[in-house]
């Protein structure tokens, strides 16, 4: 599953992305094949859950984040490592992706930033999820954008390729 993700899916999301910024593709056709993709992911995950284990990595994006792809392909990766996981969403506040983590007892709370999202406006919210929390409660932040961003605080780590997330999720306790 690893491979696939590294060697298919990643290098179609890049040609896919890049395809769009050139004007070869429009909106919906990016829409639809993002909604096909999510459609196949999900089906691939779904037999993993059952045997996934350990307290489950919180998935979500901030508001104003509506790309939810790059959710499900780490949620995919997580699973297919081992890890239980529980994919919120898109779009949603801070306070609720805290109170989620804190009720589902998370190792973890992923946060998924596109290359769209504003850097200043998601590296406040990571704060303030990052002091919310315990600090038993890893906050990750990934995606395309989140390579942009700069000065956070400590206790985020920052996990821009599937490699860093490999990582990250081999370290997690619980």
């Amino acid at each position: 599953m690893a491979a696939f993700l590294r060697e298919r899916v990643t290098p179609l999301l890049e040609e896919i992305g890049e395809e769009w910024s050139r004007g070869g593709i429009e909106i919906r056709h990016e829409h639809f094949f993002s909604e096909v993709l999510e459609d196949e992911i999900r089906l691939m995950r779904v037999p993993l859950q059952v045997s996934a284990g350990g307290r489950p990595v919180v998935l979500a994006s901030l508001p104003n984040e509506v790309h939810a792809l790059g959710l499900q392909v780490v949620a995919l990766a997580i699973t297919a490592a081992g890890r239980a996981v529980r994919v919120l969403g898109p779009h949603l506040p801070s306070d609720e992706i805290v109170h989620a983590a804190e009720v589902m007892d998370a190792a973890a709370v992923g946060v998924s930033m596109s290359v769209f999202a504003q850097d200043e406006e998601t590296a406040r919210e990571l704060a303030v999820i990052r002091k919310a929390l315990p600090k038993a409660i890893e906050v990750w932040v990934g995606g395309a954008g989140s390579i942009r961003l700069e000065h956070l605080p400590g206790g985020i780590k920052q996990l821009p390729t599937l490699d860093d997330l490999d990582h990250a999720v081999k370290g997690l306790s619980g």
